[in-house]
């Protein structure tokens, strides 16, 4: 496949779609989803070290998507991977509140806070 071009294969289980991308960007970039699937397309802008210039390439809405909205999932990853090797003084794993904590106070002073009603988390 050439950089900018793209898969993309539906199935669907128990009658919800699922859409699994393959887009080339500088490697082969995989995606499955429920929510989107390729189209519509947009272009973004890559470097080109060849051309030594930007170059617009296509893009799946999938892939737009995942960009745009993986900011707090990959801070999440990042605080749960420091959390696993964060001990205490006693040389106990944290507690599980303690770190839910530490958790919620970094993502409030990340920037982004969302604030979402009770139905949101099901609270009755």
């Amino acid at each position: 496949m050439k950089r900018g071009e793209s898969m993309e294969y539906v199935t669907s289980y128990e009658k919800a779609p699922i859409s699994a991308v393959i887009w080339k960007d500088n490697k082969a970039v995989k995606l499955v989803s429920t929510y989107c699937g390729e189209t519509p397309k947009t272009k973004v802008t890559r470097f080109d070290r060849s051309k030594k210039k930007e170059i617009e390439i296509d893009c799946p809405k999938l892939v737009t998507e995942y960009n745009h909205n993986m900011g707090g999932v990959d801070l999440l990853d990042s605080h749960i991977g420091r959390a696993k090797k964060q001990k205490n003084e006693e040389n106990e794993i944290m507690e599980l509140a303690e770190w839910r904590k530490i958790l919620v106070h970094s993502l409030i002073k990340s920037g982004e806070v969302r604030h979402s009603g009770k139905e949101a988390f099901n609270i009755n």
